[in-house]
């Protein structure tokens, strides 16, 4: 009983550790879409003046853009969250290239029958 538990552990870790590395490339990508925004908004006042009476306007448009952004990003990767069995078969199949996709589409065949 005592090596289930230390597997359990071991996927449990992993398991946290692709939410974490999901939870910093959505913080990264929302990074780059926010700079991307100001640097957008600069380029656009600096060579087209006349648009600045349209200020509020692309900045609702760009909180708009931000929104959606954050709403990809952040809450898909909740739709992508990684069950222990799905960890334990992709570090089996890191182990044994040769394998590729067999082992987790035999995986859900078996599950899918049941």
């Amino acid at each position: 009983m005592e090596s289930r538990a230390y597997i359990q552990s071991f996927l449990e870790n992993i398991r946290k550790k692709q939410v974490r590395n999901q939870f910093i490339a959505s913080f990264y990508g929302l990074l780059t879409v926010f700079l991307g925004i100001v640097l957008l908004a600069s380029l656009t006042a600096y060579f087209f003046p006349e648009v600045q009476e349209y200020r509020g306007q692309l900045s609702v448009l760009a909180g708009l853009f931000l929104l959606l952004a954050i709403s990809k990003l952040f809450l898909q990767n909740k739709r992508l969250h990684l069950t222990l069995d799905q960890a334990a078969l992709g570090l089996v199949e890191l182990g044994y290239r040769q394998i590729g996709n067999g082992l987790q589409q035999s995986a859900s065949e078996v599950l899918a029958d049941h």
